[in-house]
C-alpha cells in the first residue's frame, strides 16, 4: 500500500482539519455565549445579541461541508474567513484591543494580528482544500504531513502570540535564559 501523499490526499487533509477547526469555533462560541456576546459587544459587532446565535450556525454548515463536498466547503471557508479577516484587521486598525471572541471564551486573548495571520494560514488551508474531489480518506502520509504542518503553524502562532502579548519593555523571548 502506498502511503506517499498527494495533492488529493493533502487537500483533504485541509479539508478536514479545516472543518474541525470550525466545529471547534462554533462549540467554543455555543457553550458560552456571555463571553463570545461580550467579545462581539467590544469588537462592535453589529446586532451581537443575533451574531452570537448565527455565526456558530454558519461555522458549522462550513464544517459540514467540508466533510461532505470539501469543494464547497472550501470555498465557503475562503469566503467566511475573507470576511472575518478584514473584520478583524478592520478592528485593529481602528485600536480595538478586546479578545475576539473566535473561539469562544477559550481564547480570551486580546486582539492582535497574530488572529490576522491564523486567520491567513486557514485561508491557505482552505485553498488547498479546493483541490479535493469529494469525501474520501486521505492516506496516512498525508494525515501525518497534515499533522506536522498544523502542529508547526500552531506553535508558530502560540509563540507569536506570547511575543505579541508580552509588556512592552519587556523580555519579549519566548523563553528567556535564567539570569546569572
Amino acid at each position: 500500500m502506498d502511503t506517499t501523499p498527494t495533492v488529493q490526499d493533502l487537500a483533504l487533509v485541509a479539508a478536514l482539519g479545516l472543518g474541525v477547526a470550525f466545529v471547534w469555533a462554533a462549540v467554543a462560541k455555543m457553550r458560552d455565549r456571555s463571553a463570545t456576546a461580550a467579545a462581539f459587544v467590544g469588537l462592535r459587532v453589529p446586532r451581537p445579541g443575533l451574531a452570537v446565535r448565527v455565526v456558530p450556525g454558519i461555522e458549522l454548515i462550513v464544517a459540514a461541508l467540508l466533510v461532505v463536498w470539501p469543494v464547497a466547503g472550501a470555498f465557503s471557508a475562503l469566503t467566511l474567513l475573507a470576511f472575518f479577516t478584514t473584520f478583524l484587521a478592520s478592528r485593529l486598525r481602528e485600536g480595538v484591543r478586546v479578545s475576539c471572541g473566535c473561539f469562544g471564551g477559550s481564547a480570551d486573548q486580546p486582539l492582535s494580528w497574530v488572529h490576522v495571520a491564523r486567520n491567513v494560514l486557514l485561508s491557505l488551508a482552505a485553498l488547498l482544500a479546493t483541490d479535493a474531489d469529494g469525501p474520501a480518506l486521505p492516506t496516512i502520509g498525508a494525515v501525518a504531513v497534515g499533522m506536522g504542518v498544523t502542529t508547526a503553524a500552531i506553535g508558530a502562532l502560540h509563540l507569536a502570540a506570547r511575543f505579541v502579548a508580552a509588556p512592552s519593555g519587556s523580555d519579549r523571548r519566548a523563553n528567556p535564559a535564567p539570569g546569572p
